[in-house]
């Protein structure tokens, strides 16, 4: 299989239909759950037939680090979309195999000549390496909150501000309806099953399908709401701990995504020392892989 097709996990629906979603995932390549997901999806839309008023394209993003279960080979793919990325991709610079994974994914997507529809959507699927780690990102609140309030997950605002070169900002800029759900933890099955019901009602929200065509699991699915219930619908991005080369960052064992932390209490250790909760919050994506330059954030 040549990895253009490789790539595609599937096309499905009204090519002529005026909404487009682009669904990505995999973008890591210690997050398969995502792929997985929508694999689930485009069989049950096959084997049954199903309306679809949309056009629908389904991508895995670094193939490379997906073989080796690795969140990267020599860059983080989901921090070079930019157009001096894209330019050095364009010189088939191999020293850094994620600018052929950036090149073929950008041109995949190029092909799908996204400018002719009217309405149109990126979804970006992700997981996170702690327990709970459910929730959505946007880079453009009013223009995706009718989509997003929908939906049984809390909303992250700032924190896109503080993610330089994310797919999900790119094709925003592009004219698309973006936005990134982080559906639980990685190579779980409730991840999975998180990202399959919030694909299908991402579906339902945009008209483009009847909810009697959504499978009964998914229709029946709780776990998304006893682990969202308590939290708030809307929180904002208070602290972000980068790591620097060197910090020998170690993140406290045992927290959780969304486990409450008060202003003082130990989080992790690096060769600085101690590092402290700045503020009473929300301790989300605490760092438990190896890779990774984000050590927690903290959001209120």
């Amino acid at each position: 299989m040549d990895k253009k097709n490789e790539r595609l996990i599937g096309k499905y629906g009204n090519p002529q239909s005026d909404t487009l979603i682009i669904c990505t995932a995999g973008m890591h390549g210690n997050e398969p759950a995502g792929i997985k997901a929508l694999e689930q999806v485009l069989e049950h839309l096959q084997d049954n037939q199903t309306l679809l008023d949309a056009y629908l394209i389904c991508l895995k993003g670094n193939l490379t680090a997906l073989e080796k279960n690795q969140r990267f080979i020599h860059q983080d793919l989901n921090r070079i979309w930019d157009d001096n990325h894209l330019y050095q991709a364009k010189k088939s610079n191999q020293e850094v195999c994620e600018y052929q994974e950036l090149d073929e994914l950008y041109q995949q997507i190029e092909n799908s000549n996204y400018q002719q529809y009217t309405r149109r959507i990126y979804l970006d699927l992700h997981t996170t390496s702690a327990k709970n780690g459910v929730f959505l990102i946007t880079p453009n609140f009013e223009q995706s909150a009718s989509i997003l309030q929908s939906l049984k997950a809390p909303i992250i605002l700032g924190l896109e501000e503080k993610l330089a070169g994310t797919s999900m900002k790119f094709w925003q800029k592009k004219g698309f309806t973006s936005f990134v759900f982080e559906g639980g933890q990685h190579t779980t099955y409730k991840a999975i099953c998180n990202i399959e019901w919030l694909i299908w009602n991402v579906f339902l929200t945009l008209n483009c399908i009847e909810e009697k065509a959504i499978p009964k699991e998914v229709i029946g699915y709780e776990h998304l709401n006893r682990i969202t219930e308590s939290l708030p619908s809307i929180l904002t991005l208070k602290y972000l701990h980068k790591i620097q080369k060197g910090d020998n960052f170690k993140m406290k064992l045992g927290f959780q995504n969304f486990d409450k932390v008060s202003k003082g209490d130990l989080l992790a250790e690096d060769v600085h020392g101690k590092i402290q909760a700045q503020e009473d919050a929300y301790l989300l994506m605490p760092l438990y892989q190896p890779e990774g330059n984000d050590g927690f954030f903290l959001v209120a």
